[in-house]
């Protein structure tokens, strides 16, 4: 029992590490892309050592290496995370897969924006002076070589760390620290021109609407919003349309194919916005239209070469037309894959990442197509040597053919294989410099004109003609073939003195080998460097940064040293004025609190005022109205004496003027009074009025005055 659990125990650790040893042969399903590329902005990607001018959509794997001239600027995206370059800069993209990005900063300035925290902790960016990582998300520009043996680091956003020379410097938001070999300066981070068009960069990730239908771990879904429209599909869920299209558009036609290993052929579409919409979802045509759909529902995203079906291959011939005149020719063709179509990859990929490729495939996820796809939407068919000569397929140039649904009926399912040369790039580990064949001391690839630089005398003596070996037999040392020289017969001289550069470090010469026969300048270099090479030395960032010329470099460092001063200065004086500024500021708030105060004073004197005076009033109309109450009261008094005295008094006779008044009346004769008159003195007189009666009478008289 113990032997049989031992053998089984044993299975399962063997299953185990398989699983996981499998697991590290899978293709990574995060691959970036360039952007944006403006002036001078060359690639070398695993295809090719050779440099080539990088075009927008180019795919950014592991082993990638990115140079800007003088002025040039380029923008790498992958996913949410964005890598700028600035001019005159050089990276290595040292390893990118699902959860790590690792990149060597040689020489220049690089601008990087973090924002999904996830990828932090597989974050790192080697400079010459040491690794700067990040703590937090946000934005951290480095730069390496603009001041000999200096790195700069400035945090706008965040929080980073710099490792080197056996210690740890934190860097906050707002600060910039210089480390060099023996010394570290500090500061604030200041902005210029090249962090001013990366803010505006990021600016559109923040208005995204494509963010609502993706995830924004896809890498090229920044450009969506710009070049289309979204929309709603009841079959296929949120779709979108391309705006900037001609009629007869179809997908996977304006482009070129490339061989990129490990995933195989690879498209590059020329639209701007042709990453995202090539590499995730699929392509459906709804009421006439080719559009876009990426699914429902969209939490991850997983990379794919093309999303296309393959036809054709040696066996399968259809007709061309060349120069008017048709041949038939074996033919490779393709067409985009719609939803329910299931795709099968070329490469090593997961059982996750396959299903959820085919999560909407109409048969199960172990690579078979629908049998009922017969009629192959936006066929392209070329000739079938285009994918076999060279490792790049220019679609738009390429002869292309008409193939008529019959022969589609018989069309075999073949992925075109490799192409016959493919330059595949030798593991060289950190050495990112390749050949310098005009011995300039400036790694070809970093440079166009590769044509000898002339040295001392202008004609100088013919140059003996190198016979350079086979390069497919590496010498014995292991590495790049060795180069065999046959110089002309001369008798032998002393070997040239070893002149050492101030800037340069010495070498230890004690274990040179045994001095060869005088040579050429050139050839010298050429020598020493093919023996350096072939011992396994590799010449560092920063010795290459100084072969550049010292004088250039100088002069460059003058340039920016004044530069630099004539920020400070500028900066010196927005200073001055800011502080002016906020004087006057402040005494103008002074002087409007002052005005303030003043205006609240006279309202509160104004008011205090009113209040007296309308008290003065009040009181005023009270004492009218006592004494006019005192008047009336008096009035009534002296009314009732008046009233009193004549009930009291006796009758008195009447005055001698009342008396001759009424002897004139007597003496007239009495006349016969009219029938009213006489009526009225029939009439019995009125009665006397009583006290109480008076009185009433005189306060009503009061009462009515």
């Amino acid at each position: 029992m113990s032997t049989r659990f031992l053998k089984t125990a044993a299975l399962m650790v063997l299953a185990t590490a398989s699983a996981f040893a499998l697991a590290d042969d899978d293709t990574p399903s995060r691959v970036g892309r360039i952007s944006l590329a403006q002036g001078q902005v060359d690639i070398a990607a695993d295809q090719n050592d050779e440099i080539e001018p990088a075009l927008v959509n180019w795919p950014v794997a592991s082993h990638t290496q990115l140079t800007t001239g003088r002025d040039g600027r380029t923008e790498v995206r992958i996913g949410s995370t964005a890598l700028r370059l600035d001019a005159d800069t050089a990276i290595d993209v040292n390893e990118l897969d699902d959860n790590t990005l690792r990149i060597t900063l040689h020489y220049g300035s690089l601008s990087v924006r973090v924002r999904n925290p996830d990828l932090l902790r597989g974050f790192e960016l080697d400079t010459p002076q040491g690794m700067v990582r990040l703590q937090d998300t946000g934005r951290v520009r480095v730069d390496a070589g603009r001041r000999a043996d200096t790195t700069a680091v400035s945090v706008f956003e965040g929080e980073a760390t710099f490792d080197g020379a056996g210690s740890r410097l934190i860097v906050r938001s707002g600060k910039r620290a210089e480390i060099t070999r023996d010394d570290v300066r500090t500061g604030l981070a200041m902005r210029d021109s090249f962090d001013e068009w990366g803010i505006m960069r990021d600016v559109r990730d923040e208005r995204s609407e494509s963010v609502r239908y993706v995830t924004s771990e896809m890498t090229g879904y920044e450009d969506l919003d710009q070049h289309g429209s979204w929309s709603q599909n009841t079959e296929y869920g949120p779709v979108w349309y391309p705006r900037t299209v001609s009629a007869g558009w179809v997908p996977y036609r304006d482009g070129r194919w490339t061989y990129l290993a490990p995933w195989g052929w690879t498209w590059v579409d020329n639209a701007p916005w042709g990453y995202a919409p090539f590499h995730y979802g699929r392509w459906v045509t709804v009421g006439g239209r080719w559009c876009w759909s990426p699914g429902r529902n969209i939490t991850r995203a997983v990379w794919s070469p093309a999303l296309v079906g393959w036809v054709g291959g040696s066996n399968w011939n259809v007709s061309f037309n060349s120069g008017g005149n048709r041949r038939a020719a074996p033919a490779t063709g393709w067409y985009p894959l719609n939803p329910h179509d299931t795709y099968v990859p070329t490469y090593r990929v997961n059982h996750d990442n396959l299903r959820y490729l085919n999560r909407n495939a109409g048969d199960d996820s172990r690579g078979r197509y629908r049998p009922d796809n017969r009629e192959r939407a936006g066929l392209t068919v070329v000739p079938h040597d285009q994918f076999r000569q060279r490792g790049i397929v220019v679609v738009p140039t390429a002869p292309r053919a008409i193939v008529s649904a019959a022969v589609m009926v018989n069309a075999p399912t073949m992925v075109p294989p490799a192409p016959v040369v493919v330059h595949q790039r030798e593991n060289r580990g950190n050495d990112w410099r390749g050949q310098d064949r005009n011995g300039d001391a400036r790694p070809d690839r970093f440079q166009r004109d590769r044509n000898p630089i002339q040295i001392g005398n202008q004609n100088p003596a013919p140059r003996p003609s190198p016979i350079v070996s086979n390069p497919s037999q590496p010498n014995q040392q292991g590495g790049r073939p060795a180069t065999v020289l046959t110089l002309p017969s001369q008798p032998q001289s002393p070997a040239p003195r070893r002149v050492d550069l101030p800037e340069l470090r010495r070498e230890n010469t004690s274990s040179m080998p045994t001095p060869a026969p005088a040579l050429p300048p050139q050839l010298q270099n050429q020598q020493q460097r093919d023996e350096r090479f072939n011992r396994g030395e590799r010449n560092d960032p920063e010795r290459e940064r100084r072969s550049r010329g010292a004088e250039s470099w100088q002069q460059q460092n003058a340039q920016q040293q004044q530069e630099r001063q004539q920020q400070l200065q500028q900066q010196q004086q927005q200073q001055v004025q800011q502080q002016q500024m906020q004087q006057r500021q402040q005494q103008e708030r002074q002087q409007q609190e002052r005005q303030q105060m003043e205006r609240q004073q006279q309202y509160q004197q104004q008011q205090q005022q009113q209040q007296i005076q309308q008290q003065q009033q009040a009181q005023q109309r009270q004492q009218q109205e006592r004494q006019q109450q005192e008047r009336q009261q008096q009035e009534r008094q002296q009314f009732e004496r008046q009233q009193q005295q004549q009930r009291s008094a006796p009758p008195s006779m009447p005055s001698p003027q009342v008396l001759q008044q009424q002897q004139p009346q007597q003496q007239a004769p009495r006349q016969a009074p009219p029938p009213a008159q006489q009526e009225k003195a029939e009439k019995p007189a009125p009665r006397a009025m009583t006290t109480d009666e008076g009185k009433r009478r005189a306060r009503e008289d009061m009462d009515r005055r």
